[in-house]
Formats: C-alpha cells, structure tokens, sequence
C-alpha cells in the first residue's frame, strides 16, 4: 500500500475526477441493466473502441458506485485503454488513463506496474530530448510506486537497465546515468554495478568507478573482468597527481606526466585530425571529445598492452607517447583512435570491426606510411581474402602476425571501396548501418550486390593493385 505522499503525487498525474465527471454527466439516463452496460463496455473494447467501452462502464458505476466489484471493472477498463494507447506509442495518454486507474484501485500491483512503466518510458523520451528534470520528476514517481513490491521493482529496474544501453549507443551520458542509477536504486544487482563502475571510469571519475566496481566485486569475489577493471582504475589514480588538462574548442585532453612536446603544436595537429577525419565522415561531434595520454610505461602498465599498441579506444581515447618532440606517429595514432570514437557515435555501435579498423588505418595512413608485407605474402600464398575471417580475427585477438594481416586486409577493402565508389557511398554505408544492421543489408542497399560478390571484386582489386604494383 502506497503511503499518503505517494499518493497524492500520483493522483495528479491525470484530472482523473474531472474527466470522470464528464463520462457520467454528459451521458443520458441509462434505461438498460447493470450488466449490460458492462457487457457492451466488453464489446466495444474488442473492437478497440475504449471511448464508449469507458463509457458504459461509468454507467454500471453511477448505478452502483459503493460496488467495489464494479470500481474494480472501471479500473481495469482504464488499465486496458492505457495499455491500447502505450501500444499505439500514445505515451502521454496512457498515464493519464493508468492514473485513473489507480485512482479507483491503488492497491492494485498491475495498475502500479503499468502506470510505474509508462513514466518510466516518457523518463527516457524526455531524457534523450534533454528535459533532465521532467524525466528525474517520472522517475521519481516511478520509483514511488515500484517501492511496496519486488516485482515491479525488478520489471522497472530490468527496462531502465536495457535503456541505458540505447543510451550508451547514443553517447548521451546525461540520460545513460540518470537511468542506470535509478535502476541500481530499485535493484542493486551485478551488471548494473559494472556498468556504473565503466561508465563513471569512462568519464574519468575513477573514486564512484572504483565504489561500483568493489561493490560488484563484493557480490562476485572471484570475477577476474572486474578484478582487472579495480586493478586498473587504481593504477590510474596512482598517476593522477601527474595530471594536466589542455581544453582546446573540441577536445579535453587529459594529460599523464611531463612529455615535453609543444601543447600549441599538438593543438594545431588535433585540429588537422578533427578537420580531416569529420570531413571524411561528414560528421563533427559535439565539443569535449576526451583523449588521455599516458607515457608508454604507465599505458602498458595499465592496459597491458604490448607490441606496437600505441592507442585503444573504449569511450575515451587513450593513447601512449614516449616523450619529446610531438611526431607524426602520434598523430597518426590519433586519428586512428579519433576514427574509431567517430564511426562508434554514427552507427551507435553497429558498425562491424573490419570497416571500424579498415577505415581508423586509412586515416591513420594520413600520417605515415602504411605496408601491405603481410598482405602480400597472404596473396603469393594464394590466400583469398574474406570479411568474416578478418571480422573472427579481430574479435579473437590472434597472434601478431595474423592481426597485422587483418588490419591490411581491412584497410585494402576500404581502399578497395573508395576506388570503386568514393566517399559518398561509404558515408551512406556508415550513417546506414543503424538502420540496416549489417552490413549486407548495407551493400545491398548501397552497392546493389551481395558479399560474396563484393568479395570477389575486393579480391581482384588486391591483387592488382597491391600484389603486382608491389611486386
């Protein structure tokens, strides 16, 4: 049972009363039976007619209005149309009836379930359309009626869990934390302290990170992924009395240590990457795009990254410099990682790691020179190339040799794209993968033909214009 706060807040969600009013005033005297009325409300709702449905149901209860049977009839009716109208995507409406509802019969958990879903999904339409407060007020109210049961506080806690992650697909961190933290509130459970502690890590506040995660790791002891996540948040924090911070008018960039290259001159060679990189992609994200640049020594001991690695991107970008003077090199790797974060934000990451690493090595390619060695030798074997096997490279992180063969192939192709139809059609390929989903649908719509014939196309093009110019 809600408590009289509770109650009175959520009452004046709908002017319940008054449109009731209107239902039984307006109407003329009823010269039929009790039950029939309810009978033809039964009727009419078959034929999603809930207006006249509404209707005779009010004139069952004017007939017998101290009739808890028949308010519960009322009430149902009103749960019924809401769920008619959130079904037809009339969010706004479906409160208003689900708040009649309630009205009549609070105690009920279907109508606090629905009326505690509804809010909840205008909390996030209003929350992507950037009305923070409206939203927190729905999830407040939501909130209140989730509390007095279990269930409903797991149904809401699950949907504002799955939201996050349209969120996070978004880059929209204002909504993906207003939702996350309100579903950990109704249901503290693993996956939604994990998320907690990337998201927080992701937007560099390693304290709450570090608090999400131990707390994960309270109920998970033995999780070695948020092991390693404490391990590194903590090593971050050891370096971050190292800590500066260059704002330029499209970056922030959070600098580790002194590395001793001129910031005007890395401000100059990130507006080339940003000019350079948007241009491409015809897209230009909002101002504040974070890059934090480590030493070599504190990137590899962090990430544990060996080898050439000298950048990853998981939100952020995060790069490693040896010090001195700023090179090509790490501009290079810039616009590699900078690639990523764009095509990430485009497709709301539905874009496929081939074309993610194909285009990102393209851009890089700006820079310095990029070999095609392992390619070659790949082509003299006689090896044909395909999407998939480049796609199960990356995502399985093979030895050196055969990620370095993914990472030209992948580059070939989109070399092999721009050749054979240019920026436009690659733009539309990238923008339409949200709406496509994969990227076959994607070539089909675009480039009029299947994979395997684009891989067959891909494939002559290598060996002409890689193979043998090379050779």
């Amino acid at each position: 049972m809600l408590d009289s706060r509770k109650n009175s807040v959520i009452v004046g969600l709908a002017v319940a009363a008054a449109l009731a009013a209107v239902f039984v005033n307006t109407a003329p005297r009823a010269k039929s039976g009790l039950y029939e009325h309810i009978r033809k409300a039964e009727r009419y709702f078959e034929d999603e007619k809930y207006d006249r449905g509404i209707y005779y149901l009010h004139k069952a209860y004017e007939k017998a209005s101290d009739s808890e049977l028949i308010g519960e009839e009322l009430a149902k009716g009103y749960l019924r149309y809401a769920r008619y109208l959130s079904s037809r995507g009339e969010i706004d409406l479906a409160i208003e009836k689900a708040a009649m509802a309630y009205e009549m019969i609070p105690s009920s958990l279907p109508v606090m379930n629905d009326l505690a879903y509804y809010l909840s999904v205008r909390a996030v339409e209003r929350s992507f359309r950037g009305d923070l407060s409206s939203a927190r007020e729905d999830l407040d109210i939501a909130s209140m009626l989730a509390s007095g049961s279990k269930t409903i506080k797991t149904n809401i806690s699950n949907y504002l869990f799955n939201r996050s992650i349209d969120a996070r697909d978004r880059k929209d961190i204002s909504t993906l934390l207003l939702v996350l933290k309100t579903s950990y509130t109704l249901k503290p459970r693993f996956e939604t302290m994990v998320f907690l502690g990337s998201v927080f890590y992701d937007i560099h506040e390693l304290e709450k990170s570090l608090f999400y995660l131990n707390k994960a790791l309270s109920l998970r002891p033995e999780d070695e992924s948020v092991k390693e996540s404490i391990e590194r948040a903590e090593k971050e924090i050891l370096i971050k009395d190292k800590e500066k911070v260059l704002k330029t008018p499209d970056f922030e960039v959070i600098m580790y240590g002194e590395h001793g290259f001129d910031t005007d001159l890395l401000e100059e060679h990130l507006l080339e990457v940003y000019d350079g990189v948007g241009r491409d992609l015809d897209y230009y994200p909002p101002p504040g795009t974070k890059i934090i640049i480590y030493d070599e020594k504190d990137f590899r001991d962090i990430f544990l990254k060996q080898g050439t690695v000298l950048g990853i991107f998981d939100g952020n970008i995060r790069i490693a410099l040896k010090g001195g003077p700023l090179d090509m090199l790490a501009t290079g790797v810039i616009a590699h990682e900078y690639t990523h974060a764009l095509l990430s934000a485009i497709t709301e990451n539905k874009c496929p790691i081939w074309l993610h690493e194909g285009i990102a090595v393209y851009e890089q390619s700006k820079y310095f020179p990029i070999e095609f060695g392992n390619l070659q030798n790949a082509l003299k074997k006689g090896v044909r190339l395909s999407l998939s096997d480049v796609e199960e490279t990356f995502e399985n992180m093979r030895d050196p040799v055969s990620l370095a063969l993914a990472y030209e192939s992948a580059h070939s192709a989109v070399l092999f794209i721009l050749d054979e139809w240019g920026w436009p059609a690659l733009r539309e390929i990238i923008q339409g993968l949200k709406e496509y989903g994969h990227f076959a649908n994607a070539f089909d719509e675009v480039f009029y033909i299947s994979v395997p014939v684009f891989e067959d196309m891909w494939n002559i093009f290598v060996r002409e214009k890689i193979y043998e110019y090379e050779a």
